[in-house]
């Protein structure tokens, strides 16, 4: 059903060659299940890309229903994907595009305010009502990218922790995300917490505290 004959991958870097695939030769036949494991940057994830069609830049041979991919269009391979093949994204796009839109709305909020044009702006108001969901459905889609990885194999016991561990991340790049986004939201609960404060201090504005003064003169 599908075959590899001396599968290739690499990377160059100048004159240098960096493999992430070399020489791989597989065979899966028809209903068998497969599962394919290995440490971090093993190439576990480029191979399944070649395998799903969705890399083509890649040398060798890869056989599927008796198909000679590498000798396939663009166009006649997308077809043989879509018939037969369904793939689970590990990518976080979903999750970047829904971050970037919140960043995005946020930015043109801050020019509005800047501009003082922002609480007249009934149209953003309206668009800004759900967007409040913006990080919560980012955060959802970065867990659920994370939870079809290696995680849940790791926490039921079917993949081991030492195998889980990336070897090309060190302990002081995670040290120092990890203190990044410390730092990031620490200064957005200042920056929530002190604009908070100014606004209860500040009180409503004058027109709108005679405006509220007149209807209760008014009900009275």
């Amino acid at each position: 059903m599908i075959s590899l004959r001396n599968v290739e991958k690499f990377y160059q870097h100048g004159p240098s060659k960096t493999f992430v695939l070399r020489r791989v030769n597989l065979e899966f036949r028809q209903g068998e299940f497969v599962s394919i494991m290995g440490p971090s940057g093993a190439g576990k994830s480029t191979l399944l890309h070649i395998l799903g069609m969705f890399d083509t830049d890649w040398s060798g041979e890869y056989e599927f229903l008796g198909q000679p991919v590498q000798k396939l269009g663009k166009k006649e391979r997308s077809e043989l994907c879509k018939r037969h093949i369904g793939f689970v994204f590990q990518s976080y796009h979903l999750m970047v595009a829904l971050g970037g839109a919140m960043i995005l709305l946020c930015g043109v909020g801050v020019f509005l305010l800047w501009r003082g044009k922002l609480f007249g702006n009934r149209r953003f108001l309206a668009v800004l009502m759900p967007g409040f969901l913006l990080p919560h459905l980012a955060n959802q889609a970065g867990w659920l990218s994370a939870e079809v990885g290696r995680q849940p194999w790791a926490v039921y016991n079917l993949l081991r922790t030492g195998e889980g561990v990336s070897p090309v991340l060190t302990a002081g790049q995670a040290a120092l995300s990890l203190a990044v986004f410390c730092a990031i939201y620490a200064f957005l609960l200042w920056a929530y917490v002190f604009l908070v404060l100014r606004l209860i201090r500040e009180g409503p504005e004058p027109e709108a505290a005679e405006t509220a003064a007149g209807k209760e003169a008014g009900h009275g």
